[in-house]
C-alpha cells in the first residue's frame, strides 16, 4: 500500500516530465522545419475545428469589421 503512495506522490513529477520532453521535441521539430524553408501550419482541432464560428465566437471579430 505504500508503495502506491509513493508512486502517487512521483505522479506529478513525471507528468511534468513528460511535458517538457514534449515541449522541448516540439521545439526542436519547428526549428528543423524553419530553417530549411518551411512553414510551419497548426491546424485547429476540437470545439475549434466542429463547431461553427458563430457558437465559437471567433466571426465576432470579423462581424464587427464589417458593421
Amino acid at each position: 500500500m505504500e508503495r502506491i503512495f509513493e508512486f502517487f506522490d512521483l505522479l506529478p513529477w513525471i507528468f511534468g516530465g513528460l511535458l517538457i520532453a514534449l515541449s522541448i521535441l516540439v521545439a526542436i521539430r519547428i526549428f528543423i522545419k524553419t530553417e530549411k524553408g518551411e512553414t510551419v501550419h497548426i491546424e485547429s482541432v476540437g470545439v475549434f475545428h466542429d463547431l461553427p464560428d458563430t457558437v465559437t465566437g471567433l466571426g465576432k471579430m470579423e462581424e464587427a469589421r464589417d458593421e
